[in-house]
Protein backbone atom coordinates (compact mmCIF):
# COMPACT_ATOMS: atom_id res chain seq x y z
CA UNK A 1 0.00 0.00 0.00
CA UNK A 2 2.89 2.35 0.71
CA UNK A 3 4.31 1.53 -2.71
CA UNK A 4 0.92 2.26 -4.29
CA UNK A 5 0.67 5.62 -2.52
CA UNK A 6 4.22 6.52 -3.56
CA UNK A 7 3.48 5.66 -7.19
CA UNK A 8 0.32 7.78 -7.02
CA UNK A 9 2.31 10.77 -5.78
CA UNK A 10 4.83 10.33 -8.60
CA UNK A 11 2.06 10.00 -11.19
CA UNK A 12 0.39 13.18 -9.96
CA UNK A 13 3.65 15.11 -10.17
CA UNK A 14 4.91 13.81 -13.52
CA UNK A 15 1.51 13.15 -15.14
CA UNK A 16 3.05 10.73 -17.64
CA UNK A 17 1.37 7.69 -19.14
CA UNK A 18 4.12 5.40 -17.86
CA UNK A 19 3.77 6.66 -14.28
CA UNK A 20 0.00 6.29 -14.29
CA UNK A 21 0.32 2.80 -15.77
CA UNK A 22 2.66 1.71 -12.95
CA UNK A 23 0.31 3.17 -10.34
CA UNK A 24 -2.78 1.44 -11.78
CA UNK A 25 -0.97 -1.90 -11.97
CA UNK A 26 0.12 -1.58 -8.34
CA UNK A 27 -3.38 -0.49 -7.26
CA UNK A 28 -4.88 -3.57 -8.93
CA UNK A 29 -2.35 -5.80 -7.18
CA UNK A 30 -3.21 -4.24 -3.81
CA UNK A 31 -6.94 -4.85 -4.31
CA UNK A 32 -6.33 -8.50 -5.23
CA UNK A 33 -4.09 -9.12 -2.22
CA UNK A 34 -6.51 -7.43 0.18
CA UNK A 35 -9.42 -9.52 -1.10
CA UNK A 36 -7.36 -12.70 -0.82
CA UNK A 37 -6.14 -11.86 2.69
CA UNK A 38 -9.70 -11.09 3.78
CA UNK A 39 -10.98 -14.40 2.40
CA UNK A 40 -8.20 -16.33 4.15
CA UNK A 41 -8.92 -14.52 7.42
CA UNK A 42 -12.65 -15.33 7.27
CA UNK A 43 -11.99 -18.97 6.38
CA UNK A 44 -9.52 -19.36 9.27
CA UNK A 45 -11.93 -17.63 11.65
CA UNK A 46 -14.83 -19.90 10.73
CA UNK A 47 -12.76 -23.08 10.83
CA UNK A 48 -11.27 -22.16 14.20
CA UNK A 49 -14.56 -21.24 15.87
CA UNK A 50 -17.01 -23.75 14.37
CA UNK A 51 -16.11 -26.23 17.12
CA UNK A 52 -14.13 -24.30 19.71
CA UNK A 53 -16.37 -21.25 19.93
CA UNK A 54 -19.81 -21.92 18.39
CA UNK A 55 -21.25 -18.68 19.76
CA UNK A 56 -18.69 -16.54 17.92
CA UNK A 57 -19.20 -18.64 14.81
CA UNK A 58 -22.98 -18.16 14.73
CA UNK A 59 -22.72 -14.48 15.64
CA UNK A 60 -20.61 -14.03 12.52
CA UNK A 61 -23.07 -16.02 10.39
CA UNK A 62 -25.95 -13.86 11.64
CA UNK A 63 -23.98 -10.71 10.83
CA UNK A 64 -23.94 -11.78 7.18
CA UNK A 65 -27.73 -11.45 6.97
CA UNK A 66 -28.65 -7.99 5.72
CA UNK A 67 -32.16 -6.75 5.20
CA UNK A 68 -32.70 -5.11 1.83
CA UNK A 69 -33.71 -1.46 1.99
CA UNK A 70 -33.43 -0.73 -1.73
CA UNK A 71 -37.18 -0.77 -2.48
CA UNK A 72 -38.74 2.69 -2.37
CA UNK A 73 -42.36 3.39 -1.51
CA UNK A 74 -44.70 1.82 -4.06
CA UNK A 75 -48.35 2.24 -4.95
CA UNK A 76 -50.64 -0.40 -3.48
CA UNK A 77 -54.32 -0.23 -4.41
CA UNK A 78 -53.79 3.32 -5.63
CA UNK A 79 -52.11 4.54 -2.42
CA UNK A 80 -48.40 5.22 -1.98
CA UNK A 81 -47.12 3.07 0.88
CA UNK A 82 -43.81 2.41 2.62
CA UNK A 83 -45.09 -0.46 4.76
CA UNK A 84 -42.95 -3.56 4.03
CA UNK A 85 -45.94 -5.93 4.03
CA UNK A 86 -48.00 -3.75 1.71
CA UNK A 87 -45.02 -3.25 -0.62
CA UNK A 88 -44.53 -7.01 -0.77
CA UNK A 89 -48.23 -7.50 -1.57
CA UNK A 90 -48.15 -4.85 -4.30
CA UNK A 91 -45.08 -6.38 -5.94
CA UNK A 92 -46.46 -9.89 -5.51
CA UNK A 93 -49.72 -8.90 -7.23
CA UNK A 94 -47.76 -7.36 -10.10
CA UNK A 95 -45.53 -10.40 -10.60
CA UNK A 96 -48.51 -12.78 -10.41
CA UNK A 97 -50.41 -10.79 -13.02
CA UNK A 98 -47.71 -11.32 -15.65
CA UNK A 99 -46.94 -14.93 -14.74
CA UNK A 100 -47.74 -17.40 -17.52
CA UNK A 101 -49.84 -20.35 -16.40
CA UNK A 102 -49.41 -23.29 -18.73
CA UNK A 103 -52.46 -25.24 -19.85
CA UNK A 104 -51.45 -28.80 -18.97
CA UNK A 105 -54.43 -30.24 -20.85
CA UNK A 106 -53.15 -29.08 -24.25
CA UNK A 107 -49.56 -30.21 -24.08
CA UNK A 108 -48.20 -31.54 -27.40
CA UNK A 109 -46.99 -35.10 -27.81
CA UNK A 110 -43.21 -35.16 -27.79
CA UNK A 111 -42.82 -38.35 -29.81
CA UNK A 112 -39.65 -40.43 -29.89
CA UNK A 113 -36.45 -38.80 -28.59
CA UNK A 114 -33.87 -37.92 -31.25
CA UNK A 115 -30.90 -38.21 -28.88
CA UNK A 116 -29.64 -41.34 -27.08
CA UNK A 117 -30.57 -41.63 -23.39
CA UNK A 118 -28.03 -40.57 -20.79
CA UNK A 119 -26.14 -43.29 -19.01
CA UNK A 120 -26.71 -43.81 -15.31
CA UNK A 121 -25.38 -40.81 -13.40
CA UNK A 122 -23.26 -41.39 -10.33
CA UNK A 123 -22.89 -38.68 -7.72
CA UNK A 124 -19.91 -39.13 -5.43
CA UNK A 125 -19.35 -37.66 -1.99
CA UNK A 126 -16.03 -36.24 -3.17
CA UNK A 127 -17.76 -34.58 -6.12
CA UNK A 128 -20.36 -32.94 -3.90
CA UNK A 129 -17.66 -31.73 -1.50
CA UNK A 130 -15.73 -30.27 -4.45
CA UNK A 131 -18.79 -28.38 -5.70
CA UNK A 132 -19.48 -26.99 -2.22
CA UNK A 133 -15.87 -25.93 -1.73
CA UNK A 134 -16.04 -23.99 -5.02
CA UNK A 135 -19.11 -21.96 -3.98
CA UNK A 136 -18.87 -18.20 -4.14
CA UNK A 137 -19.15 -17.06 -0.48
CA UNK A 138 -20.51 -13.68 -1.57
CA UNK A 139 -23.70 -15.06 -3.14
CA UNK A 140 -27.10 -14.47 -1.55
CA UNK A 141 -28.80 -16.91 0.83
CA UNK A 142 -31.81 -18.88 -0.37
CA UNK A 143 -35.04 -19.71 1.51
CA UNK A 144 -33.33 -22.44 3.56
CA UNK A 145 -31.20 -19.77 5.28
CA UNK A 146 -27.93 -21.64 4.65
CA UNK A 147 -25.31 -19.13 3.56
CA UNK A 148 -22.83 -20.20 0.83
CA UNK A 149 -19.94 -19.34 3.15
CA UNK A 150 -21.27 -21.79 5.74
CA UNK A 151 -21.77 -24.53 3.14
CA UNK A 152 -18.26 -23.91 1.83
CA UNK A 153 -16.74 -24.14 5.31
CA UNK A 154 -18.49 -27.39 6.30
CA UNK A 155 -18.43 -28.94 2.82
CA UNK A 156 -16.63 -32.10 3.96
CA UNK A 157 -19.02 -32.74 6.83
CA UNK A 158 -22.29 -32.28 4.92
CA UNK A 159 -21.25 -33.78 1.57
CA UNK A 160 -22.36 -37.35 2.48
CA UNK A 161 -25.85 -36.14 3.45
CA UNK A 162 -26.31 -34.07 0.31
CA UNK A 163 -24.94 -36.90 -1.85
CA UNK A 164 -27.66 -39.19 -0.46
CA UNK A 165 -30.36 -36.60 -1.13
CA UNK A 166 -29.15 -35.90 -4.68
CA UNK A 167 -28.94 -39.61 -5.50
CA UNK A 168 -32.44 -40.30 -4.20
CA UNK A 169 -33.79 -37.29 -6.08
CA UNK A 170 -32.40 -38.62 -9.37
CA UNK A 171 -33.72 -42.12 -8.68
CA UNK A 172 -37.25 -41.00 -7.83
CA UNK A 173 -37.51 -38.01 -10.18
CA UNK A 174 -38.62 -35.88 -7.25
CA UNK A 175 -37.13 -32.79 -5.60
CA UNK A 176 -37.44 -32.06 -1.86
CA UNK A 177 -40.30 -29.69 -1.12
CA UNK A 178 -38.05 -27.09 0.52
CA UNK A 179 -35.95 -26.85 -2.64
CA UNK A 180 -38.96 -25.99 -4.79
CA UNK A 181 -39.49 -22.63 -3.11
CA UNK A 182 -37.53 -19.44 -3.67
CA UNK A 183 -37.18 -15.93 -2.34
CA UNK A 184 -38.31 -13.33 -4.85
CA UNK A 185 -36.17 -10.22 -4.96
CA UNK A 186 -37.60 -7.25 -6.89
CA UNK A 187 -35.04 -5.51 -9.10
CA UNK A 188 -35.77 -1.98 -10.31
CA UNK A 189 -35.56 -1.54 -14.09
CA UNK A 190 -36.33 2.05 -15.03
CA UNK A 191 -38.97 4.75 -14.77
CA UNK A 192 -41.07 5.61 -11.72
CA UNK A 193 -39.86 3.68 -8.67
CA UNK A 194 -43.32 3.85 -7.09
CA UNK A 195 -44.85 1.70 -9.84
CA UNK A 196 -44.64 -2.07 -9.18
CA UNK A 197 -44.66 -2.66 -12.94
CA UNK A 198 -41.18 -1.10 -13.14
CA UNK A 199 -39.66 -3.96 -11.13
CA UNK A 200 -38.71 -7.42 -12.34
CA UNK A 201 -38.58 -10.50 -10.09
CA UNK A 202 -35.40 -12.49 -9.50
CA UNK A 203 -35.72 -15.89 -7.81
CA UNK A 204 -33.18 -16.80 -5.13
CA UNK A 205 -33.27 -20.56 -4.64
CA UNK A 206 -31.51 -22.64 -2.00
CA UNK A 207 -27.78 -22.87 -2.62
CA UNK A 208 -27.43 -26.62 -1.90
CA UNK A 209 -29.24 -27.97 -5.01
CA UNK A 210 -27.75 -25.26 -7.22
CA UNK A 211 -24.24 -26.32 -6.18
CA UNK A 212 -24.72 -29.65 -7.95
CA UNK A 213 -25.40 -28.03 -11.33
CA UNK A 214 -22.93 -25.16 -11.10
Amino acid sequence: MRKRDKLYTIARKTNTEEAWSKFKACRKCVKQRVRKAHSVYKADFLEENIQENPKAFWNYIKSLKQDSTSIASVRHQGVLTSDPKEKAEALGDQFSSVFTKEDLDTRPTLGNPVTPPNSQLHISVAGVAKQLSDLNPNKATGPDGLHPRLLKTVSTQIAPVLQSIFTQSLATGDVPEDWRSSNISPIFRKGDKSLPSNYRPVSLTSVSPVSLTS
